[in-house]
């Protein structure tokens, strides 16, 4: 920050003031040259070198204003605080950078014990948080005090409160206190997320009545509907009696025009075949299964040549030439009789799944279970 008397102008890299009085500064980028008669450091130096600055300056009664408040450390007071669900979310996902901000502030008032639990969410101790409820509403009227409303009436403020009647705000001309602008802002800030709120309700409500509208449409869209599909059905109906009689004219006139009176009639309409003509399902399924025991037998004896394990008496002579003394028997643990009971489970679940697997093959390759169950009935006579 710099005051009115300051020189804002910007220095030249490598260019000379007042006689070379420069001074070297330093950080993590590097060194920098600073002018000698300038409080600031490398990085500021850098910002002004690199980056377009504008010349506002702040002016020297706010920066004194708070240096005096740093100085003698004047308590920080939240009143009548509210934390918004909108923006609880957003302070949520910067609740790093947020501790070092919350903990200037001494003191939180809040409304209501949701504010105070996001708070606490936040990272802000229990003891500095309490729940004032709305002091706008909730509090009793303070006394007045005529010596004192007569004083502020004559000050500068209270004379040159604004003409914008319309929201409510009154700024005082020429205002410089830190505090008041603070407040002045705060207010105007807090005036536009009312409106905004305001808005957003007339929209819900707005889509809540078009909601319910469409809703008290229901039943009478339902019956309409409904009575679309009777026609429909009708129409359909009277589209295959109409067809069918146009096929029988057909024929009757293929007949006469063949001069062939007698009359044609079409007793039975013709089915399609349950059995196809091409491919031989059962054929090839057959030839699979005999194929596969085949393979299944041929891996077996294969493995069985090649396996050099010694499952026995003969096969250690047959491995070492020398006869066999004794045999140790293999001795059965309570852990083997668990295994061979977990294998014959896993046996009968797999047998289970392979059985439901070549269910699920015939009815979805083969031909449906529900056809075969009628083709069996049949062909026993049931």
């Amino acid at each position: 920050m710099k005051s009115e008397t300051q020189d804002t102008q910007m220095q030249e890299p490598g260019a000379q003031r007042n006689g070379d009085r420069w001074r070297v500064e330093s950080d993590s980028i590097g060194e920098v040259r600073v002018p000698a008669d300038r409080l600031w450091g490398a990085q500021t130096q850098r910002s002004l070198e690199h980056f377009s600055i504008g010349h506002d300056l702040i002016p020297p009664e706010m920066i004194t204003a708070y240096a005096i408040l740093k100085t003698i450390k004047v308590p920080v007071l939240v009143v009548n605080g509210r934390v918004s669900d909108r923006s609880f979310r957003r302070m949520r996902r910067l609740r790093p950078f947020l501790g070092p901000l919350l903990a200037n502030v001494d003191r939180f008032g809040v409304q209501t014990p949701e504010d105070r639990e996001k708070l606490l969410h936040l990272g802000v101790p229990p003891e500095r948080v309490t729940v004032t409820g709305n002091l706008k509403y909730e509090s009793p009227e303070p006394e007045r005090k005529p010596a004192l409303e007569a004083e502020l009436a004559r000050t500068p403020q209270a004379a040159a409160a604004g003409a914008d009647a319309s929201d409510g705000q009154a700024v005082a001309a020429g205002a410089d206190n830190p505090a008041y602008l603070q407040v002045a802002t705060q207010l105007d800030a807090i005036g536009n997320e009312l409106r905004a709120e305001d808005a957003q309700e007339q929209r819900l409500k707005a889509q809540a009545a078009d909601y319910q509208r469409k809703l008290s449409l229901s039943p009478e869209v339902e019956r309409e509907y409904r009575s679309l599909t009777r026609e429909s059905e009708s129409a359909q109906l009277k589209y295959r009696d109409i067809r069918a009689k146009q096929m029988e004219a057909q024929v009757a006139q293929n007949l006469e025009s063949d001069r062939k009176g007698e009359r044609f009639t079409l007793i039975e309409p013709p089915l399609p075949p349950e059995d196809p003509v091409s491919p031989n399902r059962p054929l090839i399924m057959i030839v699979g299964l005999l194929a596969s025991i085949a393979l299944a037998i041929g891996i077996v004896a294969a493995l069985e040549a090649t396996d050099a394990t010694v499952r026995g008496r003969k096969d250690m002579m047959d491995a070492f030439g020398v006869p066999i003394l004794a045999i140790v028997p293999r001795i059965i643990t309570a852990t083997d009789i668990a295994a061979a009971r977990r294998r014959v489970k896993y046996a009968v679940t797999a047998s289970a799944a392979a059985c439901l697997a070549t269910i699920a093959a015939v009815h979805f390759l083969y031909r449906p279970l529900d056809v075969l169950w009628f083709a069996a009935m049949r062909h026993f006579g049931i």
